[in-house]
């Protein structure tokens, strides 16, 4: 059983229980928190105007390893079930600038400063003890299905795996937006919230 993902253990372990066979498992420390920041207008899902749909998740990720390490990978799961999506990738013409991430077909966009999708691609490294804020930005090539209204709370769950595949996860509640992206009066509501000097920046750098 050591070879199991912790969720498969303790299902596995129930399981066992509850049909006469007892087992206990070795509780083993949590190395990395993933969490959501809750603040308006940030964690949010919306249709795109190529029938795509964008995903906007702010996050606070804590690594409790003694050595630093490198996330492998990342996965988004929807109440509607199969999807592709993908991390929004960085707009080429600003890496030697630190990057910048443009929604598609918006003026919507964040510097890389911001955003963890390096960190999340293996990128970057998180070293120990290290807490970061900042934005996961994505992209599903499926559009938000029909039955979903505007402004709608919906229940997505993050998954991040680290470098020998042990998968962290957290729920985060995103309200739906199903009009076009209105850019400038966005683009000036999360000025002023990333402004805000209680919010704690890093700047991530390739390692």
């Amino acid at each position: 059983m050591n070879r199991l993902q912790a969720e498969e253990k303790s299902r596995l372990a129930l399981y066992l229980n509850q049909n006469g066979c007892p087992v206990q498992l070795e509780s083993s420390p949590v190395t990395l928190v993933v969490e959501q920041v809750l603040a308006v207008g940030m964690n949010m899902v919306f249709d795109l105007s190529d029938g795509r749909s964008g995903y906007m998740l702010d996050a606070f990720i804590s690594s409790r390893l003694k050595r630093p390490t490198r996330i492998k990978g990342v996965q988004i799961k929807t109440p509607w079930g199969g999807s592709g999506i993908s991390l929004l990738p960085g707009d080429p013409r600003y890496r030697a600038r630190g990057g910048f991430y443009l929604i598609p077909g918006t003026g919507l966009g964040f510097p890389g400063s911001e955003v963890l999708n390096k960190l999340l691609s293996g990128r970057c490294r998180l070293n120990a003890g290290e807490e970061i804020k900042g934005l996961i930005m994505a992209i599903d090539a499926q559009g938000i299905p029909d039955d979903v209204s505007d402004n709608d709370r919906i229940v997505v769950e993050l998954s991040i795996f680290d470098g020998p595949g042990d998968r962290f996860s957290s729920q985060f509640t995103l309200c739906v937006n199903r009009s076009a992206v209105r850019a400038r009066p966005r683009k000036e509501e999360m000025r002023e919230y990333f402004q805000s000097p209680s919010r704690r920046r890093r700047a991530l750098t390739p390692s």
